[in-house]
């Protein structure tokens, strides 16, 4: 929006027309909605504003206000990016996010690092699957008398 003066005074100062529109004031709210429906699918001792704001003391070294609980979810451009990174971390939503930020362009070996255990624990689930179902069809084959030994 501008003043009457012809001076912006911001997009986040911004009331856009529809939720639709594409702005980063609709994002950021989306973002807030995002985050509050996790907060809320937790179990009910833990779903709390207080609660929560207790749970994220270990990224702060105290428990995080239900004013700055409130902020992240409605999804004010003031929130901290701490706030919304422990969120984001609490969600394990960190791998996807590096991943989306990272598409089409060459990791850096910050980011390989940061992927490793993410991608060396999906690597280890994916071959102990692989060799269950090896060790399953080799059994069927036994079974069927297909392979004898």
């Amino acid at each position: 929006m501008k003043e009457d003066d012809g001076v912006n005074d911001g997009l986040y100062n911004d009331r856009p027309e529809h939720p639709s529109v594409s702005h980063p004031v609709n994002y950021l709210r989306y973002i807030g909605d995002r985050v509050k429906r996790h907060r809320l699918s937790l179990s009910i001792n833990d779903r709390s504003e207080t609660s929560f704001g207790s749970n994220l003391k270990k990224y702060f070294g105290k428990p995080i206000s239900r004013s700055s609980i409130q902020r992240a979810e409605e999804g004010r451009h003031s929130t901290q990016w701490g706030v919304i990174a422990a969120y984001f971390f609490e969600m394990g939503v960190f791998p996807e996010i590096v991943k989306v930020l990272e598409r089409g362009r060459t990791s850096t070996l910050h980011t390989a690092l940061l992927s490793k255990k993410t991608v060396q624990l999906e690597l280890e689930k994916a071959k102990e699957i692989g060799e269950q179902r090896l060790q399953e069809r080799a059994n069927t084959e036994k079974q069927a008398g297909v392979v004898i030994k």
